[in-house]
């Protein structure tokens, strides 16, 4: 079973910072979501707003949706190896705010 990683933990900051860095921040990010899977092995999922409808309606009820999943592990020099590899797909990124 997975073990959610707390964004207290140390690992949780390090990791997060590194995929944002590499991905870009979603000007609609809920939230990342880091899952430590086994040892050094994480399951790493970036929730963002869902956009509105078709027809450009919004919801009624506020939706996330799951955008990005990647399955990450540390190397013991710190970095940060995915599958599928982190494209950067956004433009904003946390030292542009």
């Amino acid at each position: 079973m997975h073990q959610p990683v707390s964004p207290e933990d140390k690992d949780f900051t390090k990791i997060q910072q590194k995929l944002l860095n590499r991905l870009g921040k979603p000007h609609d990010l809920f939230k990342v979501d880091i899952k430590n899977v086994y040892g050094s092995s994480y399951r790493i999922n970036v929730w963002c707003h869902a956009k509105p409808d078709e027809d450009g309606t919004e919801h009624t009820i506020p939706v996330k949706e799951m955008r990005h999943s990647y399955f990450c592990t540390m190397t013991k020099g710190g970095t940060l190896r995915c599958k599928p590899k982190i494209e950067r797909l956004y433009r904003q990124t946390d030292k542009e705010q």
